[in-house]
């Protein structure tokens, strides 16, 4: 999906295939660092849906931006829960979910950072992981993360002002 603004065109997911998933994981440090990640994207998608909705009648460029973003987060999610799912994990992530920030964001600044974090914890994990597929993915959705804070940041340019 790709949102038009200034004749910019925001693609929120890179044109760029995501390697297989992973098989079931046997590794506890590789599952328990999955299903951290697991319940963080469902946090970013509250976030982002969250925003889209509150964007929508007064900027409604933005909130369609906030979309295809939730959109890619829950893509994520998915993912990442099919693999928990192959490994015998249970995917009920209430509770874990806590604290999942929000209203409007500091200019975009909290968000920006929350998905360079999002990157650079990916990243990490990728590095850490004992199973070779699940640390493709992990690398592939850093880059999408990368990619979602340079959005923001183009779109914090174009606002210069809290939405």
């Amino acid at each position: 999906m790709g949102i038009v603004m200034e004749e910019k065109s925001f693609n929120c997911s890179l044109e760029l295939a995501y390697p297989p998933e992973a098989d079931a994981l046997h590794d506890r440090r590789d599952i328990i660092t999955l299903y951290r990640l697991y319940a963080a994207k469902l946090a970013a998608f509250d976030r982002y849906l969250y925003l889209n909705i509150v964007n929508a009648e007064e900027h409604r460029v933005l909130a369609d931006i906030y979309d295809c973003i939730a959109v890619c987060e829950l893509k994520h999610f998915k993912m990442l829960g099919h693999i928990l799912h192959r490994s015998g994990v249970s995917l009920d992530v209430r509770g874990a979910v806590v604290g999942a920030k929000r209203g409007a964001s500091d200019g975009f600044s909290d968000d920006i950072a929350a998905e360079e974090a999002s990157s650079l914890e990916f990243a990490r994990a990728a590095a850490a992981c004992a199973d070779e597929k699940l640390s493709q993915l992990y690398s592939r959705l850093a880059l999408d993360e990368e990619h979602h804070a340079e959005i923001l940041a183009r779109v914090k340019k174009r606002y210069k002002a809290d939405c």
